[in-house]
């Protein structure tokens, strides 16, 4: 491949097409697929380029190729019945969408479930889902098996082909090549596009599957405008409980805030760092600040520097990789203020804290409504956009208000996100049409973007990105050699 041809997506794809035309399926695979990552990797396009018609055509190409290629695929017998399928790319114990592929199995528990994963995200927990579902659950997950991209695909597309099945359910990550090239409509079987990885790139976004589903207002209002004939399902969790009354607010004297994130959602270019916050907050309070979610070394020292420099307890920063359970672990902290992660805000995991009955403070991202979480929220919640705005309201809340807060935000689920209605959803016995949201509801603020992206192209900059995409092809190689 010339430099010329790598100047363009236009070029990109064009010299794609040759190898899949040329039997070079693998390599076109691995074009796609090194193209998405070089997009995600890239911070100015998160919110900003959602999908790529032509990468989703050449995936669906490769497919079908690859079929046409499968003689053994016209011989086989049906081996196996599901009754619905999910295909991912990883399934993970932290983030959202491994739990929502457990409610929709928890909303149909009588019928049969299996998970596949390519692994191309990385390796799973694998024993994290069985042990959060009941064991009366009929559930079976297997995975890829090791190889290049195209042993993957023809693994799956055999695989595909053997088993009897209602629906297929498509849970890929941002730039998993093989599952979307490997559903093909020769395979008649309807099939549902899960669009979680909603605030970046992501493949398969515009293909014409059976159902494209969409989790929040403001993405199911982006995707219509784009001509998508999607549907809402909104994101819900189960109610474990309201947050006890004779549990008051503020009780040990200070204010305790809480946020749950991996590095992923915080340690992002942003124009205020999440861990400089944090330190500021404990610096300018009294308060206690958890942090739940897996930090980078670099992220934990840093934060841990700053308090032994300005004299501040460590104590005051508790730092939990990982919890089974975020609603209860909320109660049994007694959190008083949840700060939204931020750049890149969380839907699932707010929808869990409100629920419980804790108080939210979010982030407002100056460039994108689509990083922030105020469409899931109550109205009224509190939002901030600069430090000194959360700091203040840390410093004046009051036990009164954090008190109308958390009952705001348990009306918001009980009314929007209890899963008591999914299974009446996903059978398609009742339709929701999520509220109109307009872009003018969160004031943008594209002069501290400018600011901030004028920033991003110096030499420490670039330096950065060229180290972190040495690190992801290093992770890829892995995910292939393990």
């Amino acid at each position: 491949m010339s430099d010329h041809d790598q100047s363009s997506l236009y070029y990109l794809c064009k010299h794609v097409d040759e190898t899949i035309n040329a039997g070079q399926l693998n390599q076109s695979l691995k074009l796609i697929h090194d193209c998405v990552v070089q997009i995600i990797s890239e911070p100015v396009c998160t919110a900003l380029v959602f999908g790529s018609t032509n990468l989703d055509k050449l995936c669906q190409k490769v497919g079908r190729r690859c079929l046409e290629q499968q003689v053994i695929a016209r011989e086989i017998h049906k081996q196996a019945t599901f009754d619905y399928v999910y295909l991912v790319s990883r399934l993970q114990k932290s983030g959202g969408h491994t739990r929502v592929i457990r409610n929709f199995i928890s909303a149909r528990p009588e019928d049969r479930h299996l998970i596949i994963s390519t692994e191309l995200a990385g390796t799973s927990d694998k024993d994290f889902l069985y042990a959060t579902l009941p064991d009366t659950i009929k559930l079976d997950i297997q995975y890829a098996p090791k190889g290049n991209y195209l042993t993957k695909l023809i693994w799956l597309q055999h695989h595909l082909l053997q088993l009897n099945m209602q629906k297929i359910y498509l849970f890929n990550h941002h730039q998993d090549v093989v599952i979307i090239a490997a559903v093909q409509p020769q395979m008649i079987v309807k099939c549902s596009f899960y669009h979680h990885v909603d605030h970046q790139f992501c493949l398969g976004s515009t293909i014409n599957y059976d159902e494209h589903i969409d989790i929040s207002p403001l993405i199911y209002q982006r995707c219509r405008l784009a001509g998508i004939d999607n549907i809402y399902i909104p994101l819900t969790a189960k109610d474990k409980g309201m947050r006890e009354k004779s549990k008051l607010f503020c009780t040990s004297g200070f204010l305790t805030t809480c946020t749950v994130a991996r590095f992923n959602k915080v340690e992002k270019p942003y124009f205020i760092s999440y861990i400089d916050v944090i330190a500021q907050l404990l610096a300018e309070t009294q308060g206690v600040h958890i942090h739940i979610g897996t930090l980078t070394p670099w992220a934990i020292w840093r934060l841990k520097y700053y308090l032994r420099k300005n004299n501040i307890s460590s104590e005051r920063f508790v730092y939990i990789p990982w919890v089974a359970d975020v609603w209860k672990t909320m109660q049994e902290l007694n959190v008083d203020l949840y700060i939204s992660s931020f750049p890149y805000g969380a839907g699932l995991t707010l929808i869990e804290i409100m629920g419980a009955g804790v108080p939210v403070a979010i982030h407002r991202n100056i460039f994108s409504n689509f990083l922030s979480e105020l469409h899931f929220a109550y109205s009224g919640v509190f939002s901030w956009q600069f430090p000194d705005e959360l700091i203040q309201y840390c410093q004046r809340v009051t036990e009164k208000e954090l008190t109308e807060h958390s009952l705001a935000g348990r009306q918001q689920y009980e009314t929007y996100y209890n899963d008591n209605e999914l299974v009446s959803i996903l059978d398609k016995h009742k339709t929701i049409i999520p509220t109109t949201i307009s872009e003018m509801e969160q004031s943008l603020n594209t002069s501290e973007y400018a600011y901030w992206l004028s920033k991003q192209f110096s030499f420490r900059h670039c330096i950065g990105k060229y180290v972190y995409s040495i690190c992801k092809k290093i992770n890829n190689l892995k995910t292939f050699l393990k």
